[in-house]
C-alpha cells in the first residue's frame, strides 16, 4: 500500500452528501487519500456514483449506522481496519457486501471467512473492480428494498393516511395525480441540472446526461428507463423512498412509461417470476396479509422464466438476516386495464432478457405465501387486480381525482349578475344548507350558491360601493358564526369587520370592530373571533362580547414579525396557522407563544417544492394535511 498520512477529515466523491441513488460506496483504508485509491475511484463511479471514504473506524461506523435501512451499501476495507469493524456493522441491513483490499490475501481470509457478507478478500484493483461490477447487477436485482402498500379489507376505509389503508390511497391517489398534471419545460430543466450537480466528476453519467438533455424522445423512454444510467437509478430510488419533489419532476417521463407500457401491453394472460432477498419481518408480515391487496411504489420488473429468476438466488448472495423469495405473478390483460404491464425486452440493452415491467401501483392480490418443495427459498404468489373492480369500490369516491370539474360559479357567459363574478378572494362551505360562500371582492358583496343551482342570491352588499351597513368595500374574507347563525366578512377598504346575520329579511349587517385593516378570519371554539391585520402586522384575538381585540400573533416584536398576514386557521388546542405572504411562507404560532415556527415555505419566493409565492390562504383537510 502506498504510504499516506490519513486524513482529518472523510472525503465525498460525488457533487453533495445525499445519494439520489439506492446504492453507495463505502471505503475504510488508512491510505484513504492515496494516489492509487484516487484513480479506484474513476473506475468505480460508472457502477457507483458516491463514494464515501474514511480513515477512522468510528466515523465510518457510524456514517454506515446512520444510513436508512432502504439505502443499500458495499464496502471496501482495509485488511486491518476491516477486522475491526466488520464484526460491528456485519448484520447492519443496510450493508450488502464487502470486499476486502489487502496485500497479504491469507491472513485475512482467515478472519473474514466467519461473515458471510465478506465476498471476496482481494490484493489486485482491476480485480477487485471487475468484481465489484459483476456483483452489482446481481445485486440491482436481488437487494434493491421491496418497497410497497397493503390495502386490508377487514380494516376499513381508514381515516388517515397515516394508517396501513391510507397509505395504500395515498400512494393510488398520488400516481393518479402524476398522470393527470401536465409537465412544464422548466421541471426537465431542473431535474438535468439537479443530476448534472449530482454526477459531477462522473464523465459516463454526464455524457448520457448530455445525450438525454438532446436526444430525449417519449418514444426511446422504455430504453432509458432499461439502460444503467442516471435515468433508472435516480427515478428508482424516488419512488423507493417517496421523494415527492423527484417524482414530480420525473412525472413527464413517468407518463411516457406508462403510455409505451400501454403500447406494448401483453396481450394475453401470463406468469411471470421475480426473486427478492427478504428480512424476516417482511415475510412475516406478507403471510398475515395473505387475501389482502398489495401496490408496488416503483416499476417491476420480472421474468418470464422462472428458472431465469431463480438464477439470481445463488448461495454466494445469501446473507445471515435475508431469505431469498421467488413471487410469482399470474396477469390477465383483460382484467387489469388501468395498470399496464409489457414485455420491454426489445429496448434492452441485455440480449435475449425477457423482462416484463408492470406499471408504479400495480395492485395485486396476495395469494399465497410458503416454502418451496426444495425448501430453498419463499413462493409468494400473486395476482395482478383491476382497481375498479377490486379494490376501489371500498375506497371513498372523493379519495381520487375527478378529472373533469364543473364551474359552479363564475361562468363569464351566463347573463345572470347573480352568476358572475369580479376576484373572488375566498369562500366557506354550509354544510347544513349546502350552499358555497363567496367574498366576491371585486363586485362588493358577499354572494350564495346552492350547490345543486345555478344561480346564486346576495347575501350582504352588492349595493354598490359606501358605508352604509348594507354597502362593503373590497371584501377578503368571510366566515359562517353557526351559534348566532351569521356571516362574519372582513369589509376590507371600509377598515371593519361586520356580523351579518343569516336570518331572512336581514338588510344590514352590525359593526363588530372598526378601525382595523383587516384580511382574514377565523373562529375558534369558544367563539373567539381572529383577524389578520395587515395595518399591525399581526393577527388579533377578539372578543364578541366586549369587543376587546389583543395581539395573539406576529406584532413588531423581534423575531415575531410577520408581512401581509391574510388566510389564517385556528384549531381546537388553539394553534394559530397564518399565511405572511409576503414572506413567503405560512407559521405555525401555538397559543400564547412568542413567536412561531415555519412550516412551509421560507425559503425565499419561488416554484421550488420548499418555496412559495405570495400564498394568500390556507385550509386543512379532514386528516390533517395543509
Amino acid at each position: 500500500m502506498a504510504n499516506s498520512g490519513p486524513p482529518d477529515r472523510s472525503l465525498v466523491v460525488a457533487a453533495n452528501n445525499q445519494n439520489v441513488e439506492i446504492f453507495s460506496l463505502v471505503w475504510l483504508d488508512q491510505h484513504v487519500e492515496s494516489q492509487y485509491i484516487r484513480n479506484t475511484e474513476s473506475k468505480l463511479r460508472p457502477n457507483i456514483n458516491l463514494i464515501k471514504k474514511f480513515a477512522d473506524v468510528k466515523k465510518c461506523q457510524q456514517y454506515v449506522e446512520d444510513l436508512s435501512s432502504s439505502d443499500r451499501v458495499v464496502m471496501i476495507v482495509s485488511g486491518v481496519l476491516g477486522q475491526q469493524i466488520v464484526p460491528s456493522i456485519h448484520k447492519l441491513e443496510q450493508v450488502i457486501s464487502i470486499y476486502v483490499y489487502c496485500m497479504n490475501k491469507e491472513r485475512n481470509k482467515r478472519w473474514s471467512k466467519y461473515f458471510t457478507k465478506v465476498k471476496g478478500v482481494i490484493n489486485e484493483v482491476d480485480e477487485l473492480v471487475s468484481q465489484i461490477r459483476a456483483d452489482r447487477q446481481i445485486q440491482r436485482n436481488l437487494d434493491e428494498p421491496f418497497s410497497h402498500n397493503l390495502f386490508n379489507v377487514n380494516c376499513g376505509n381508514g381515516t388517515s393516511t397515516s394508517g396501513i389503508n391510507g397509505k395504500f390511497i395515498f400512494s393510488q391517489v398520488l400516481i393518479d395525480c402524476i398522470l393527470r398534471i401536465k409537465s412544464k419545460e422548466e421541471d426537465k430543466k431542473e431535474l438535468i441540472t439537479c443530476c448534472k450537480q449530482y454526477y459531477v466528476g462522473n464523465c459516463m453519467e454526464m455524457n448520457h446526461l448530455d445525450e438525454f438533455e438532446k436526444n430525449y424522445s417519449p418514444d426511446k423512454v422504455l430504453w432509458w428507463y432499461s439502460r444503467e444510467s442516471f435515468f433508472y437509478n435516480v427515478l428508482n430510488r424516488a419512488l423507493r423512498n417517496e421523494n415527492i419533489h423527484i417524482i414530480f419532476l420525473f412525472r413527464e417521463f413517468i407518463c411516457d412509461i406508462y403510455h409505451q407500457l400501454k403500447k406494448y401491453q401483453v396481450k394475453t394472460p401470463i406468469t411471470t417470476y421475480r426473486c427478492q432477498l427478504m428480512s424476516s419481518d417482511e415475510l412475516k408480515t406478507l403471510n398475515a396479509s395473505v387475501g389482502n391487496f398489495i401496490s408496488v411504489n416503483s416499476f417491476f420488473s420480472s421474468s418470464a422464466s422462472a428458472k431465469e429468476a431463480r438464477s439470481f438466488i445463488h448461495t454466494f448472495f445469501i446473507r445471515d438476516n435475508l431469505e431469498p423469495a421467488l413471487f410469482e405473478i399470474t396477469a390477465d390483460p383483460n382484467v387489469a386495464t388501468n395498470k399496464p404491464f409489457a414485455d420491454i425486452s426489445i429496448f434492452s440493452e441485455f440480449n435475449g432478457e425477457y423482462e416484463v415491467v408492470f406499471m408504479l401501483g400495480s395492485i395485486f392480490r396476495l395469494n399465497s405465501v410458503r416454502r418451496s418443495s426444495d425448501h430453498k427459498l419463499w413462493v409468494i404468489q400473486r395476482t395482478l387486480c383491476s382497481e375498479d373492480t377490486h379494490v376501489f369500490p371500498t375506497i371513498p369516491g372523493n379519495a381520487r381525482w375527478v378529472q373533469h370539474g364543473v364551474t359552479v360559479s363564475g361562468e363569464f357567459q351566463n347573463d345572470s349578475m347573480t352568476y358572475q363574478l369580479c376576484l373572488p378572494y375566498s369562500l366557506c362551505i354550509d354544510d347544513d344548507s349546502q350552499t358555497m360562500i363567496i367574498a366576491d371582492y371585486g363586485n362588493d358583496r358577499i354572494f350564495q350558491l346552492k350547490t345543486d343551482s345555478r344561480n346564486g342570491e346576495i347575501l350582504a352588499g352588492g349595493g354598490g360601493v359606501g358605508t352604509q351597513l348594507d354597502q362593503l368595500n373590497q371584501p377578503t374574507d368571510v366566515i359562517i358564526d353557526k351559534k348566532t347563525n351569521s356571516l362574519i366578512m372582513c369589509d376590507r377598504q371600509n377598515r371593519r369587520c361586520l356580523q351579518w346575520s343569516l336570518s331572512k329579511g336581514t338588510v344590514q349587517g352590525e359593526i363588530l370592530f372598526d378601525n382595523i385593516c383587516c384580511w382574514g378570519l377565523a373562529i375558534d371554539d369558544q367563539n373567539n373571533l381572529y383577524v389578520s391585520d395587515t395595518e399591525k402586522q399581526a393577527v388579533l384575538r377578539c372578543t364578541l362580547n366586549d369587543k376587546n381585540c389583543t395581539i395573539v400573533a406576529g406584532g413588531r416584536c423581534r423575531g415575531a414579525a410577520v408581512s401581509q398576514p391574510e388566510g389564517l386557521f385556528v384549531d381546537t388546542s388553539g394553534t394559530i396557522y397564518v399565511v405572511d405572504s409576503w414572506n413567503h411562507r405560512v407559521i405555525r404560532w401555538p397559543k400564547k407563544a412568542k413567536q412561531g415556527t415555519v412550516i412551509a415555505g421560507g425559503n425565499g419566493q419561488g416554484n421550488r417544492s420548499d418555496q412559495l409565492n405570495s400564498p394568500v390562504g390556507l385550509s386543512f383537510d379532514q386528516h390533517g394535511n395543509l
